[in-house]
């Protein structure tokens, strides 16, 4: 049998406030705590893997199926008391572009988002003929790429 590792990165979840939350005005956050608490919430898998024991999370799974942490960041910076402005300011001696994927010629902007939404949309078409769908509801998170599926 093969072994597979898979690394789930939820950044944005909200799973409890870190040690120096006070530092940055983040003292007592914990969206999924919050949200897990809704009489509609349900979330299986993630439980079976053991992503509630984490602490400040709720009610542990007996035997979770998987390994399971909660990682900080290490940016190596010093973390002091204070906001981000006090941080030290890093001097950047490259230059980068800010959309290196995005054409800067109108033209060839034009296509590859036409080309991107057609890949899209093929996809989904695929996708629901394979399921025999004759409806879809799409949730969206208000993200770039779930309103580009919205989109589509």
């Amino acid at each position: 049998m093969a072994k597979r590792a898979f690394l789930i990165v939820l950044d944005s979840m909200g799973i409890g406030a870190m040690p120096d939350a006070s530092n940055w005005g983040d003292q007592g956050s914990n969206t999924l705590g919050a949200i897990r608490v809704h009489p509609d919430f349900y979330c299986p898998n993630l439980e079976k893997m053991g992503l509630f024991n984490i602490d400040g999370i709720g009610e542990k799974s007996i035997s979770p199926r998987t390994c399971y942490a909660r990682m900080t960041e290490a940016s190596g910076l010093p973390v002091t008391e204070g906001t981000l402005s006090d941080l030290p300011e890093e001097k950047i001696d490259r230059v980068f572009d800010p959309a290196p994927f995005i054409p800067a010629d109108p033209a060839a902007r034009a296509a590859r988002c036409r080309e991107i939404v057609s890949i899209q949309a093929v996809g989904l078409a695929r996708r629901m003929a394979h399921v025999g769908a004759k409806k879809l509801v799409i949730g969206i998170s208000g993200g770039l790429d779930s309103t580009l599926a919205l989109l589509i």
